[in-house]
């Protein structure tokens, strides 16, 4: 999927609503208010647009968003499955649709009322007691029906067997996980408390209060955990000829990247041998070969991160670091991570809020600005990934 950009397709524009623990507003009504300001920011009209990309957790449609944006017609639209995963998907399949010549401008975006509405880091919701036990309708709880009537039904409860399988593998103790994961938590809140955009940007952290915060699920305390936040994030992509003619310095898509394997979605990895790694490296490694860079190349990455520790098993999932050596890397601060906060200090709005900050990073207009940034890395573990250059 990553041969035919090359730097074929372009960002031309980026808009997001307020992040909030309660919008007022619906869900339909946050994507249109991101999507219209993500193609005034492209300079372009609704009636430019003929592509629509989403998630299939988000509950406003593409027919939702050309009723409401006064869209005449779309020559193409699709939904990507799951959560995260999706991140660089919808991404991707507006790339390809672009380059391959079925819509000269796509949307693409992600609307949630994800504290305010359905909280997405509960999961009871899709387990119902009868009268004589526990059953699940939904192969959302991570496990499925096999886990949940045992207690594991929240994400963060998968999430933290991930890390405690991970100490067990590479000798990590509790006292060294807490210091990797309070660098991650605290230098990403520091971000925030210069970001106007974050819902975190009142309120400093220090080592003390992360030490200090209660348990969710051991190894993860309050603050590992992302944010549920309220709000929506869009972007406008166009061809590479295209983007020079429009207002913005264009954001140029290198490579992008789905990867699915067997026992990684819904399951939430419980099944594999290694389940405390992510991924394989299989996906990460035709990211960069396709993109033509090597990990020394990017000047700033945005990780997907529901919990703190998934950047660091990022870091070593996409190559950055060797095999139980990703907080030794994140502590040495050779890469900027998450400048705008990421999902624990900015907003969780499924990975789109990390593909604005990138754009905003590669334009030179980010709040937290790393100087000279030409090459981006947006990823969710390898399995949803993007290589972005200015």
């Amino acid at each position: 999927m990553t041969s035919i950009l090359n730097g074929k397709v372009a960002i031309a524009g980026i808009g997001q609503t307020q992040f909030s623990k309660a919008s007022g507003k619906s869900d339909t009504t946050l994507a249109v208010e991101a999507i219209k300001a993500a193609i005034a920011d492209a300079g372009l009209t609704p009636a430019d647009i003929h592509g629509v990309t989403r998630y299939t957790m988000d509950t406003t449609s593409e027919a939702d968003v050309i009723k409401n944006l006064g869209i005449p017609e779309l020559r193409f639209y699709s939904a990507v499955e799951y959560g995260g995963m999706a991140t660089a998907g919808i991404l991707l399949h507006a790339a390809m649709a672009i380059a391959t010549g079925q819509a000269d401008a796509v949307v693409t975006f992600r609307a949630l009322n994800g504290r305010s509405g359905t909280r997405l880091g509960r999961g009871e919701r899709h387990a119902a007691p009868s009268n004589t036990a526990t059953y699940v309708d939904s192969e959302r709880v991570p496990g499925g029906a096999m886990a949940s009537p045992y207690g594991l039904m929240a994400p963060a409860q998968a999430m933290a067997m991930w890390t405690r399988r991970y100490m067990h593998e590479y000798g990590v103790s509790d006292e060294d996980m807490a210091d990797h994961l309070a660098e991650v938590c605290i230098r990403q809140r520091t971000y925030a408390n210069t970001n106007p955009n974050a819902v975190m940007r009142d309120i400093p952290l220090d080592r003390e209060a992360y030490l200090n915060s209660r348990m969710i699920a051991d190894p993860l305390r309050l603050f590992d955990i992302c944010l549920e936040t309220d709000g929506a994030c869009a972007m406008v992509l166009v061809s590479a000829e295209r983007a020079r003619d429009l207002p913005n310095k264009p954001v140029y898509i290198m490579s992008a990247e789905q990867s699915l394997e067997p026992w990684q979605a819904n399951n939430f990895n419980f099944y594999r041998d290694d389940f405390g790694r992510l991924a394989t490296r299989a996906s990460s490694e035709r990211l960069f070969k396709a993109a033509g860079v090597r990990h020394s190349d990017i000047d700033v990455a945005a990780i997907y991160e529901a919990s703190s520790y998934q950047v660091l098993a990022t870091l070593e999932t996409v190559g950055f670091a060797d095999w139980g050596e990703g907080g030794q890397f994140y502590k040495s601060g050779t890469l900027p991570i998450n400048t705008h906060g990421g999902h624990l200090s900015e907003a969780y709005i499924h990975g789109q809020n990390h593909f604005n900050e990138a754009v905003r990073q590669l334009r030179g207009t980010a709040a937290n600005q790393v100087k000279d940034a030409s090459i981006a890395l947006v990823t969710n573990a390898g399995w949803s990934s993007a290589i972005l250059r200015n």
